[in-house]
């Protein structure tokens, strides 16, 4: 590696380990996102830190984490006291469910690790270990606990993550976030230009997410798209030459920052943490079957706002976009999010007519969930409904099971359970 590209390169092997390491949590099933793991895990770390404390840890604005203590308490996973210094004060307790899920989540991060590291020998990898730490102390980055049950390497891609401000909205202190970076990165390092399908493909993150940075990248005269002869449907993007000033002066100024926090190292040293975290790239995806998630109610807005969100997406991606005022009801409404790793896998959404819940959209990922899947999620949203599991009234109107939204075999199984179906 020449000495003047060896910073570059090392900054490319933390995006792909963090790229790879996030794509195998995303096969193994865990009832934390990313965020909510990390929120526990600092909060477990410092038990009297406050909401204000993880703005400024996490760079995350003060409004989001609100909404995800709001959500972590509605969870169960925390509760809110009141301090005895202050009766105006609260602070945040685990509950026992709290630490259940925090427990599973250390093991969790010890099976990911445990994968993402397959191709390290034990003494490659304690040597990692060493120096991504030494790394992280050169960055500054804020302590943490090796926790009983996790790999070592997993409280150093914390520390690294928040060092870093992976999870807030400047990522490396520039004005993009990773997810913004990661999309212009990859557009970058395409020698014709991507398209679309591609990016989707390479993202972990959500079709509308990037398809809502990549409008404002053209906005903003970033990116160029343009379609290939004798394909106008497809559309291919590009850096402009704006936007490639912009990227190499992210990438100088992204370089010189590792630069600074590795002045400790010995340019064998930044090289050979460099090709270890190339390794964990290199390690083969494992063949995980996904069966694990979890069905949560909507109760608050960053949750009905993911909702819409993804019922749009499907719609859109279905062809069926010219329906929407048809799926989209103004009038109140329950919704239910079945995720898995941060990710929805499915929307039941009712509506009460007369007191009796309708079952008004069902939209489900049968790529990832089988029929099984499709059972529990209605057996559970409508308990959780009618605070029952049998003999009560639901109703389904046919145009959902015309739509394809529930299937005739779902519907006998569900009658077979002694509820009692009925159309409008």
């Amino acid at each position: 590696m020449a000495t003047l590209n060896i910073y570059t390169q090392l900054h490319d092997s933390i995006l792909l380990t963090q790229r790879k390491m996030r794509a195998i949590r995303m096969l193994l099933p865990s009832d934390l996102s990313p965020v909510e793991s990390i929120i526990l895990s600092h909060l477990a770390y410092d038990t009297n830190r406050s909401a204000s404390d993880l703005v400024n840890l996490l760079g995350i604005s003060k409004s989001k984490i609100s909404r995800l203590l709001n959500q972590l308490v509605s969870m169960g996973c925390l509760s809110m006291e009141t301090t005895f210094e202050d009766k105006r004060g609260r602070r945040l307790v685990f509950t026992e469910y709290g630490t259940k899920l925090l427990t599973e989540a250390d093991q969790l991060n010890s099976r990911i690790s445990q994968l993402g590291c397959s191709l390290l020998s034990p003494r490659e990898h304690l040597r990692m270990v060493e120096l991504f730490r030494k790394l992280n102390n050169g960055l500054k980055a804020p302590p943490e606990k090796l926790r009983e049950g996790e790999g070592l390497f997993a409280p150093e891609q914390r520390r690294a993550v928040i060092a870093l401000g992976m999870l807030g909205e400047s990522y490396m202190g520039n004005e993009f976030n990773l997810t913004q970076f990661q999309i212009l990165n990859d557009i970058a390092k395409s020698k014709s230009g991507i398209g679309f399908k591609d990016l989707d493909d390479n993202l972990p993150f959500s079709t509308s997410k990037i398809s809502r940075y990549l409008s404002d990248f053209e906005n903003n005269n970033i990116i160029s798209k343009f379609s290939p002869k004798g394909d106008k449907r497809q559309k291919i993007y590009s850096l402009t030459n704006n936007g490639l000033s912009i990227y190499n002066n992210l990438i100088e100024i992204f370089s010189d920052k590792l630069a600074n926090a590795a002045e400790n190292f010995t340019t064998d040293e930044v090289e050979e943490l460099t090709s270890l975290l190339l390794l964990i790239n290199k390690a083969p995806m494992p063949d995980i079957k996904n069966t694990g998630f979890m069905l949560r109610k909507c109760e608050t807005s960053d949750m009905f706002f993911r909702a819409r969100e993804y019922l749009v997406e499907k719609l859109v991606t279905e062809g069926r976009h010219k329906m929407l005022d048809q799926f989209i009801i103004p009038d109140s409404s329950i919704c239910h999010l079945a995720i898995w790793n941060d990710k929805i896998l499915a929307l039941l959404e009712f509506r009460l007519d007369k007191k009796v819940p309708l079952i008004h959209n069902f939209l489900i990922d049968r790529k990832v969930l089988n029929y099984n899947d499709e059972i529990n999620i209605l057996r559970e949203g409508i308990a959780n409904i009618t605070k029952t599991k049998k003999n009560t009234k639901i109703l389904i109107p046919y145009s959902t099971v015309r739509e394809g939204m529930i299937s005739e075999k779902v519907l006998e199984q569900l009658s077979a359970d002694s509820y009692t179906i009925t159309d409008l």
